[in-house]
């Protein structure tokens, strides 16, 4: 990566590794890149509504799992148009 200016949007899973969660990734990599408004999407197989309802408290974009390519598409496109 050149520098944080190649990056233009987030995809990340919500469950990873060592307990991390997407919301963590996505806060923290903001930080890294000074970027507080960096669109991210998080992708999702949990439907448990605590979880849910962290994830919408952070106004971050949800997917669900399985996501059908164009929806994902869409999301990304509309996303990357209203920060530029």
């Amino acid at each position: 990566m050149k520098s944080n200016q190649d990056i233009a949007l987030m995809l990340v899973d919500y469950r990873l590794q060592d307990q991390y969660t997407g919301t963590f990734v996505i806060q923290e990599i903001r930080k890294i890149v000074n970027k507080p408004k960096l669109p991210a999407i998080i992708i999702s197989g949990d439907t448990e509504l605590k979880r849910m309802q962290a994830i919408e408290q952070e106004s971050f974009e949800v997917l669900h799992k399985p996501i059908k390519p164009a929806q994902l598409r869409a999301l990304m496109n509309h996303l990357l148009e209203t920060v530029n």
